[in-house]
């Protein structure tokens, strides 16, 4: 017996906005307040201030966006290449005089933005920490990466909460497509299901219905979305109860497919009927019923 699985559903495009939002709060006050303990000098300040300013303008403005368009590809990636612009600029403002350390760690945050591999970016990191160290130790005998323990902490925590933002606006950004391929092929599945003759309705793993093409719904005389949610039986038969004998009730009784010929209530003719379990990790989540009529009389009352 063949198992179709249904695809996983994908976080909502306002959602995926709102984690986005919220990240790029954390990152604007985890970095203005490192800035304001560090020793930054004035007139190097005064331009983050202004940079930081700008930067919580533009999460203003996210903020109003609507959720689609906050989630097209293009404005996507332009909001997280200025998150990453922004959070390089951050990094070198609290860099320690005669130390390099904090061009590796741009360096990283780039190759996380470009390749999106948590893995390479940390050897990367790793490997550049290590040069750094050796290359101190050349010079002036000894190894050493930060003379100033705090500011190192600093840009490290800003660091590591930055490659969490790049990860997760990596996770957030395959959701999307996700969710735009879920959508499409809802979408397709609609208009193939109404360019059927057939009479064909989704229910989920209760009997519920979750889909009716056209077809089925002119010969009930209802639209699809009054058929939303109606029990199966009580939608082609007119029953409280499952209607015995039905393909469709043999099929979850059986869990397996079933077909045949029957005669639906509220369907005013004979039918072949065919009803496919869809199943999810081994569990029953609903099923398709397509009905062929082979007498097709209108609805009458």
């Amino acid at each position: 017996m063949q198992r179709e699985s249904s695809p996983s559903v994908p976080l909502p495009a306002f959602e995926q906005k709102t984690v986005h939002v919220l990240v790029r709060w954390l990152i604007l006050a985890l970095a203005f307040h490192f800035l304001a303990l560090s020793g930054v000098r004035p007139d190097e300040f005064s331009l983050a201030i202004q940079i930081t300013s700008a930067m919580m303008l533009s999460n203003l403005l996210l903020m109003f966006v609507p959720a689609q368009m906050s989630s097209s590809q293009r404005l996507f990636h332009g909001v997280v290449a200025l998150d990453l612009a922004y959070v390089a600029t951050a990094l070198y403002f609290l860099r320690e005089p005669f130390t390099v350390y904090h061009w590796v760690y741009i360096v990283a945050l780039g190759l996380l933005f470009w390749r999106g591999n948590l893995r390479e970016t940390l050897l990367v990191l790793a490997g550049g920490l290590v040069v750094c160290g050796a290359a101190t130790a050349a010079i002036r005998g000894e190894w050493q990466i930060s003379a100033d323990g705090a500011t190192f902490l600093r840009t490290t925590i800003l660091l590591a909460v930055a490659a969490f933002y790049f990860f997760l606006m990596g996770l957030l950004d395959r959701n999307a497509r996700l969710f735009h391929t879920v959508a499409r092929a809802k979408q397709e599945w609609e208009r193939t299901a109404d360019a059927m003759s057939e009479l064909v309705l989704m229910v989920d793993e209760r009997g519920r219905i979750r889909r009716v093409n056209r077809a089925l719904a002119a010969r009930l005389g209802k639209n699809p979305a009054e058929l939303v949610g109606r029990p199966w039986h009580s939608a082609l038969d007119g029953r409280d109860l499952p209607t015995p004998d039905s393909p469709l009730d043999r099929m979850f009784q059986t869990l397996a497919a079933a077909e045949g010929r029957f005669s639906h209530a509220r369907l005013a003719g004979e039918a072949h009927a065919t009803a496919i379990p869809l199943f999810e990790d081994d569990a029953l989540v609903g099923a398709i019923y397509v009905l062929r009529p082979t007498q097709k009389t209108p609805v009458t009352g």
